[in-house]
């Protein structure tokens, strides 16, 4: 469970593991997704404990989240990988414990095609819960002795169901909730950059209007420069009409013309 817990707090960092989540799946990042969870499954066979001729152990959380995360495909290969490792230990329940590995990580990918992102950690331990009672009824039916096998089943039924859903709960909880910061911290930078782009055009708006109204304003001054000194014009010519200079000027004309008419 501890494993469970660091390797789910590392990996919800990475991000080809985070495009996982948001499935975003490459064949890269299904490779990856194969080999860790298969890795995590074999680790459960070596951290199990060997009870009455049965290996309690947390093999089948690696497979269920791997299809959980990344679909039928990549579950069905965790799980048969997982499984045909513990097959290859041996041991009078070999056949159904390998049978329920490859079992747990097909269903996960079932669970993946019915839901649009990762389970919550309550319906992660239900499934698990469910994925170890199928391999007890497995270990009851295939498993011989019989005798032997409802021994296994009474001692390790409880406590491998309840270590493998808590494993789930745990890993489940801890991938959500990073998933959903960066989500979420993806979203705000989203926002942010719109909100950016929004200001950048309404400052680009202003700065039109600023021009325009520049331009207005340099013509109405143009106009009100034409105006005074058109005034200025005409004062002075009242001016120069108005001297006495102006005035026998205009007379001699008057004159002048007179004659001529004479």
């Amino acid at each position: 469970m501890a494993v469970f817990a660091i390797v789910a707090y590392l990996v919800s960092r990475t991000d080809w593991f985070f495009d996982v989540c948001n499935r975003r799946i490459t064949p890269k990042s299904a490779l990856l997704t194969t080999a860790m969870f298969s890795a995590m499954s074999i680790l459960g066979n070596y951290s199990g404990v060997e009870i009455l001729g049965a290996i309690a152990n947390v093999r089948d959380p690696g497979p269920m989240i791997a299809g959980l995360l990344g679909g039928p495909l990549i579950g069905f290969t965790a799980g048969l990988i997982g499984g045909t490792y513990r097959y290859f230990m041996g041991g009078f329940s070999a056949v159904p414990s390998a049978l329920s590995t490859v079992i747990s990580g097909t269903l996960g990918g079932l669970v993946w095609l019915t839901k649009k992102k990762l389970i919550g950690p309550v319906w992660a331990a239900a499934f698990a819960f469910s994925m170890e009672t199928l391999h007890m009824l497995l270990t009851l039916v295939m498993a011989q002795p019989f005798s032997q096998a409802v021994s296994v089943v009474e001692a390790l039924y409880l406590p491998m169901a309840l270590t493998n859903s808590i494993s789930m709960a745990i890993f489940t909880f801890i991938v959500g909730n990073v998933t959903k910061e960066r989500n979420m911290a993806i979203e705000k930078e989203r926002l942010q950059q719109e909100l950016t782009q929004k200001e950048i055009r309404i400052r680009e708006l202003e700065i039109g209007r600023l021009r325009k109204y520049s331009s207005d304003l340099e013509a109405t001054v143009a106009k009100l420069e034409i105006v005074i000194d058109e005034e200025h014009v005409r004062k002075e010519a009242e001016k120069i009409m108005g001297t006495d200079f102006f005035k026998d000027l205009l007379n001699q004309l008057v004159a002048v013309k007179r004659a001529r008419s004479a």
